[in-house]
């Protein structure tokens, strides 16, 4: 059984769910108001998959809905704990390039001994185990980075495939300064928790 749940948002105060199958596929629509930034959104629509295995992918046509199958197929083949892509061409330009080579280098001096890279890469997709295990906090930008620290952290076998990133015309970029230096303090602050962490 494959259920996709479709995560949306809306302004006025009202929450609802509704799910509809055709043939074998399920679709379940979560509508609720925001209340955080991409964490919150993914978490959302986390805690409402029901299925022993979750994939999470986002929705602006920049990662290729296909790479859903290919972590799944590589994570039965391969009995990986979490597979992810790695964006091995990128169309979104040279400056989200740099940041995000230079985010990664950071990212593994600070956790060293992960075999990844490229960790805000989407698809990702999880055993529910994994993610009953992780208690996910995130509810911005950090979400990707605290799903692979937590993820070292376990010492949980990760699977990568490669894939290719598309450009958006449709909106500006989100990566700003401000979201950068969030980001570096996020992985400061997680560092410093992995101290006390199990």
């Amino acid at each position: 059984m494959l259920a996709i749940i479709l995560r949306e948002r809306v302004t006025r105060r009202r929450k609802w769910s509704k799910g509809f199958q055709t043939g074998i596929r399920v679709l379940k629509a979560v509508v609720c108001v925001k209340e955080g930034m991409m964490g919150w959104d993914m978490k959302s629509g986390l805690e409402a998959a029901t299925g022993r295995t979750l994939a999470v992918i986002d929705g602006d046509g920049q990662m290729p809905c296909g790479d859903v199958i290919r972590v799944y197929d590589l994570m039965n083949q391969k009995g990986y704990g979490l597979v992810k892509t790695v964006r091995t061409k990128r169309a979104d330009g040279l400056y989200r390039t740099l940041i995000s080579t230079v985010y990664n280098l950071v990212f593994k001096m600070l956790f060293p001994g992960i075999n990844a890279w490229d960790m805000n890469s989407k698809p990702k997709i999880m055993k529910r185990e994994l993610y009953e295990k992780m208690n996910l906090e995130s509810n911005g930008w950090f979400m990707d980075a605290e799903i692979m620290i937590k993820a070292r952290r376990l010492k949980i076998k990760i699977g990568e495939i490669e894939t290719s990133f598309h450009s958006i015309d449709a909106r500006l970029s989100f990566v700003k300064p401000l979201a950068i230096l969030e980001f570096l303090v996020n992985l400061i602050w997680y560092r410093i928790k992995e101290f006390g962490a199990k």
